[in-house]
């Protein structure tokens, strides 16, 4: 399952996300950034539904917002 996941620190790298998800099946992710390399606080885990009880949970300080994914409207 595609996640969004929410809030996590700017300086967060990929190998610590998904090593978080990883007792949940974590099998891959991807952190939104912006055009210079930044990152956004925000993207995507691919998990087991069990890891949408992460939501709320703390890690690196922050809390967590994690959600299913939804597939962008197209612009019509």
């Amino acid at each position: 399952m595609r996640l969004y996941v929410k809030n996590f620190p700017f300086t967060t790298v990929e190998a610590e996300l998904e090593a978080f998800f990883r007792d949940y099946g974590g099998a891959g992710c991807y952190i939104i950034r912006d055009h210079d390399g930044t990152s956004r606080g925000r993207g995507f885990v691919t998990a087991e539904p069990e890891a949408l009880a992460l939501d709320g949970v703390e890690f690196q300080g922050r809390t967590l917002g994690v959600s299913p994914a939804t597939s962008r409207r197209s612009a019509a």
